[in-house]
């Protein structure tokens, strides 16, 4: 004890590192508590009732009423409890109408207008109007520090997030704008409409041909496929597959567009500064409308479309710019700099823009797959892809094969495709590819809540199955490149899968809620109506005799699916089945060009008063190229351009990038648009005079809400058709035709968007009788939710089908 010392605690020296260790230990248990407490799960939902909605999408009432006798399940289905048709939303597309499905009301409370959007600030619309993207990020050009992210651009509160929050298990197959998917407590979600194939985009089918007779030379189409031509070694024709594109190359050339946008951005506050030392009751018409058309065109637009340009500072600068130039006020760029000064500087600032816009020009990257075809005989090819050896048959959909698209040696991007041989010689091959969908085994993106739910579904089903959003080879057909029993065989498949996938889930996960939405009936219909309409201008008797019981084959399949889901429910008194559509059908026989309509009537002005060719395809679209995009515009004597499925903007100073249109003459505008568009006739010859618009309407008329603005990208009006009408293709991609009104000479000769909602309503089947007289698609969420005695959100328009 004597040689025992013991220290006062002023004397005890402590350790800064044990100190630094245990505060960050306690920090960890605060971040882990606090995780576990704001993520924590509500408790599971325990009640015996089930909600089962099994969607149809475009299924049309006229149709099934047409072949009653045919659709026994549907037809019992009605006697047991209810049918009616459904109305619909406006406009009448699918990703809006399911957006309205989801939570209840119109489109002014979720933001989905239009399958396109068009950016404010902005003459291009972008891809889709309901997905956005965040891009991965790298360092030392190999080392993914943040990996690709989809976001969904749908506002509201679904009714399956309320679900969600009450612990109520739900499954959710394939339902439209689901993209990315939910995350569900006690849930299971696979992502619908939205969801892009491998390249990002909605549809890339290939068409892989040679011909020894004719010249090799490239060929495009319009809505996105690649055709390639192979190449012929000894008995092996090679050709190549396009993946994504380098994300690491993609990575830097936005980089190089954030340089390339302070160079434009400089170079008009350069030629500002130029104009303020000339005098600026000196500068031409020709040299204001240069500068505008600069700033508009290549700085506001570009900051529109890609947001990941804007940088600290940009948006003040060019506020103070413009400012300066819609006032005709003097601008300073630099204080004390002389006309020598400020030519140089612009110079400089217009050299490097163009040496560095040639540069991105040729820095995009595609990474490549690379298939072998080997003819075997005139019936049988074989297909290698890597190591996989597979043969196909003339006319029948191969095996899946699987593709790897290297990004880095850590990471590869799967996809999966099937071919579909259609000539087979050694002097003539052609083969078509499906696009390379996002494996479900592993996807680069999450297509499913849970992750492994969409691997754990190729378990359940026995096989891959496609993964895309937009499935249907539809793409392929109407551009001529795939044959209608390619597509049918094709498009039965994908409806068989869904119906695996269906049944799987809904035994395997046991929820309450369950929604399983089956896309195949809208896709027929789009591809198939001209061989049921005589008046189609598309109609042929013999084509009609071999393809007019098509769309019927599908709805047969409908019908046996929903009998299939009757007799798994059919003892259980807890149970509500409803089968529906969220719109209808007619069939597109003319096409309508507002954008020459625009013209005609003195809301759009050509440049030089003539048009040169103008055609625009989907590719146009997604390259972005400011050039090309409506590029016989002349801006500043414009009021109105149409983009999209029946909208239209109106060209508004202060919002559009060479807005003519001041505030105080909107409304005017607007109203001679709708009053002399409402009167158009169809005066061709055999026509009669018909009228082709049913109605048109300003935004603030037709929707409600806190997305109904610019803000959120509403047009400011859209046009809605009377039967058979519809608006052009061109017109949805920013193109113009010589002719207002023309017959529709596509395939694609169905139709639903951009018609008046009234000529396309849903379906809706109970197994209950519903209440409500004219049921409509925002009464599912209400229903469904009060169902389960949960609170309805109060943005929801729509009733209770059960006690309205």
């Amino acid at each position: 004890m004597d040689n025992i010392t013991v220290k006062s605690s002023s004397e005890i020296k402590t350790n800064p590192r044990r100190i630094s260790r245990r505060l960050f230990l306690l920090l960890l248990v605060v971040i882990l508590a606090g995780y576990l407490f704001f993520h924590r799960k509500p408790s599971r939902l325990e009640s015996k009732k089930k909600f089962i909605i099994l969607g149809f999408d475009g299924a049309d009432p006229r149709l099934v009423e047409q072949w009653w006798d045919e659709l026994p399940n549907l037809r019992k289905l009605s006697e047991q409890g209810t049918y009616s048709r459904l109305r619909t939303c406006t406009p009448p597309e699918s990703p809006v109408a399911w957006a309205c499905f989801a939570i209840g009301a119109n489109p002014g409370k979720h933001g989905v207008y239009d399958f396109l959007r068009r950016p404010v600030g902005s003459y291009m619309p972008t891809e889709e109007s309901f997905v956005g993207r965040e891009f991965p990020k790298f360092v030392f050009h190999s080392i993914p520090v943040k990996m690709p992210k989809a976001v969904s651009r749908r506002g509201g509160v679904a009714f399956w997030d309320v679900l969600s929050a009450a612990g109520a298990p739900t499954a959710m197959l394939e339902v439209p704008t689901t993209f990315p998917p939910p995350k569900l407590n006690y849930g299971h979600t696979l992502s619908g409409l939205g969801v892009p194939d491998a390249r990002g985009v909605q549809a890339t089918f290939h068409r892989f041909i040679y011909n020894s007779n004719e010249p090799e030379k490239p060929l495009d189409t319009t809505f996105g496929g690649k055709i390639e031509i192979l190449k012929k070694e000894g008995d092996v024709f090679k050709g190549k597959i396009w993946g994504p594109y380098d994300p690491i190359t993609d990575q830097d050339i936005r980089e190089k567009e954030k340089k390339l946008l302070e160079y434009d951005l400089s170079w008009c506050e350069w030629q500002a500064h130029l104009h303020t030392l000339k005098g600026l009751n000196h500068v031409s018409d020709q040299e204001r409308s240069k500068l505008a058309s600069r700033l508009g065109n290549w700085v506001i637009q570009s900051l529109a479309l890609h947001p990941y340009l804007h940088t600290n500072g940009i948006g003040e600068r060019i506020s103070i710019l413009k400012k300066s130039l819609d006032n005709n006020e003097p601008y300073v760029k630099e204080k004390g700099a002389e006309a020598d000064i400020a030519r140089e500087n612009l110079a400089e600032a217009f050299k490097s823009a163009g040496d560095l816009r040639n540069q991105i020009g040729s820095m995009a990257r595609p990474i490549w797959a690379n298939p072998a075809f080997r003819i075997i005989d005139d019936k049988t090819v074989e297909i290698r892809i890597r190591d996989q050896v597979k043969t196909a048959e003339i006319n029948k959909w191969s095996d899946w094969f699987r593709l790897e698209f290297p990004v880095t040696k850590f990471i590869v991007v799967h996809a999966i495709c099937r071919f579909y041989p259609q000539q087979l010689s050694p002097d003539n091959v052609s083969i078509f590819m499906s696009s390379p969908d996002i494996d479900p085994t592993n996807p680069a993106v999450p297509i499913s809540h849970p992750s492994k739910f969409s691997n754990q579904l190729v378990d359940w089903t026995g096989g891959l199955y496609k993964t895309r959003g937009w499935a249907a080879e539809t793409h392929g057909l109407k551009d001529g490149h795939l044959s209608e029993e390619g597509f049918m065989d094709d498009l039965l498949d994908i409806m068989k899968k869904r119906e695996a996938k269906t049944f799987s889930t809904w035994s395997k996960t046991d929820p309450n809620v369950f929604v399983s939405v089956f896309s195949e009936t809208d896709r027929v219909s789009h591809m198939f109506i001209h061989h049921i309409d005589e008046k189609h201008p598309m109609y042929n008797p013999a084509e009609a005799e071999k393809y007019k019981n098509e769309i019927k084959r599908v709805f047969i399949r409908m019908d046996e699916i929903a009998g299939r889901m009757m007799k798994e429910i059919e003892n259980d008194p807890d149970a509500v089945l409803m089968v529906m559509s969220d719109h209808g059908f007619q069939s597109w026989r003319h096409q309508v060009n507002i954008n020459k309509w625009l013209v005609d009537h003195g809301f759009m002005t050509i440049v030089g008063g003539q048009l040169e060719n103008n055609e625009m395809k989907l590719e146009d679209l997604m390259k972005k190229d400011q050039d090309s995009y409506f590029r016989y515009v002349d801006w500043p004597k414009t009021q109105a351009y149409a983009l999209g499925l029946g909208q239209i903007y109106i060209n508004l100073k202060g919002r559009e990038p060479l807005g003519a249109v001041v505030p105080a003459d909107y409304d005017k505008v607007c109203d001679r648009i709708k009053e002399e568009l409402s009167q158009l006739k169809d005066d061709r010859p055999g026509m009669e005079g018909e009228s082709v618009v049913s109605f048109v309407a300003k935004r603030d008329e037709i929707w409600k809400g806190k997305y109904a603005n610019d803000a959120h990208d509403a047009p400011d009006i859209q046009v809605l058709f009377n039967e058979h009408y519809r608006v052009s293709w061109q017109t949805c991609l920013g193109g113009i035709s010589p002719v207002v009104l023309e017959s529709n000479m596509e395939k694609w000769s169905g139709c639903h968007c951009s018609f008046d909602p009234k000529h396309v309503p849903g379906i809706l089947f109970c197994n209950r009788k519903i209440k409500a007289n004219d049921p409509s698609i925002f009464d599912f969420a209400p229903t469904v939710l009060r169902y389960f005695d949960l609170k309805v959100p109060e943005e929801v328009e729509g009733k209770d089908l059960f006690s309205a």
